[in-house]
Parts: structure tokens; sequence; C-alpha cells
């Protein structure tokens, strides 16, 4: 069960991959995917785009915002980066 600091990091963090995805990627699809135990073993959810954008973490913006949201509530947050697609990971530890 998620903490409410999860589950509001959670939100926050879905927002922001998608806000990004529209405002630099221009995609024609984005999927958001929750799974119970995805490919690492871990109850996970994922952003996918399709978009051109690029992604960079700097000292500021929208990546840096998401990996603090998910350091700062025990959420582990990874993202992958491949020609014509893009995903943000958001895994969460498993339960006891």
């Amino acid at each position: 069960m998620l903490s409410p600091e999860q589950a509001i990091a959670t939100l926050r963090i879905i927002q922001e991959a998608i806000a990004n995805a529209i405002r630099h990627g221009d995609p024609r699809t984005i999927t958001v995917r929750a799974v119970g135990a995805g490919a690492r073993g871990h109850p996970e959810v994922c952003v996918f785009d399709d978009g051109r954008g690029a992604f960079q973490v700097g000292p500021h913006g929208g990546l840096r915002n998401m990996l603090a949201r998910a350091q700062g509530s025990g959420l582990k947050l990874s993202f992958d980066f491949l020609p014509g697609s893009k995903m943000v990971r958001i895994e969460y530890p498993k339960a006891p």
C-alpha cells in the first residue's frame, strides 16, 4: 500500500512526464501503465511516449523535479530513452 506522500508523488510525476512529452516531444501517443510486478520484480508505473523530444536532466526543470519527488518519498525513478520512444518508470518498494 502506498503512503499518502508516495501517492501524491506518483500523481505529480505522471503529470510532469505527460506535460514534458507534450511540451517538448509532439507525441502521437502517450501511455501510462501500472503493473503489480514489473520487469525488475517491483510494482511500477511507466509513462511512455513516442515523441521526438530529447531529455536532459539539468539543475532545474521537470526531470529534476520528478527525481526530487521520487527520492523524497522513497520511490525509485528511472528514464529510458530510445530512438522514437521515451519512458519514465516509477518503482515502488516491494511489500513486506
